[in-house]
């Protein structure tokens, strides 16, 4: 049975994900169906797949994506799963959205490693609900892990620049299921890049994909880029 794949969503493996944000597969699979044993659930999941689970098999969409890259950095910055898990369950009754970690309404106070939502009618209101411990905050000192991203209306994210803004690598979820492209052109980076190593992986690779395929040497030299950045992080 194939999953239905629901337009805008984006659409990826848990390879993929693994891929694109360098978590480990065992923090991935337990970040989104928890921790059963002996049958009985001991840890609930920190994330909700956007795609129902077929056969034990997961597919996560694009807002999944950016929710697994701030937990991630959560983690990194020392707040525990509880803590996450905890924070982003009020976050979804109090804003009665889903995936309110892929939402730019969510802040991160840095120098008290909490996890705060502008709580103010007005944006230069500056008060912040702790999302762990119910306690309003005033303050400013906030820092938001969505920089390198677009958001919608709706304050949702709608886009990720991997490389940043200044580069053109994206991952839009209107555009082939969410995967890596280069804007404007449209091109997966995937296949610009396999066709570079089929040619030789050396500069004239480089300009022969580029003329091909009627991307910027600039665009293509930010494909290598990005698609190499893989091979490196697993080098370190």
């Amino acid at each position: 049975m194939c999953p239905v794949v629901h337009r805008n969503l984006g659409m990826y493996t848990v390879s993929e994900i693994q891929r694109l944000t360098g978590v480990h597969y065992n923090a991935l699979y337990y970040w989104i169906r928890g921790y059963t044993r002996n049958d009985i659930k001991v840890a609930q999941p920190v994330i909700l797949p956007q795609y129902d689970i077929l056969e034990d098999k997961y597919l996560l969409g694009f807002y999944n994506l950016i929710e697994i890259r701030i937990v991630k950095k959560l983690r990194e910055l020392g707040v525990s799963l509880d803590a996450i898990r905890t924070a982003n369950k009020k976050a979804q009754d109090y804003f009665k959205i889903p995936h309110p970690f892929a939402s730019e309404k969510i802040k991160i106070k840095t120098d008290m490693r909490s996890i705060f939502v502008d709580a103010g009618e007005e944006e230069e209101d500056n008060i912040l609900l702790n999302l762990v411990s119910d306690e309003y905050n005033m303050g400013t000192i906030i820092k938001t892990y969505l920089r390198d991203i677009d958001v919608n209306a709706e304050k949702m994210a709608s886009k990720w620049w991997p490389l940043s803004k200044e580069k053109t690598i994206v991952l839009d979820p209107n555009f082939n299921n969410g995967k890596p492209i280069v804007a404007k052109h449209l091109v997966p980076t995937e296949v610009l890049y396999n066709v570079y190593q089929a040619e030789g992986a050396n500069e004239d690779a480089a300009e022969f994909v580029a003329d091909l395929y009627r991307v910027s040497l600039k665009n293509m030299l930010h494909t290598i880029e990005f698609e190499e950045s893989f091979t490196r992080r697993k080098a370190s």
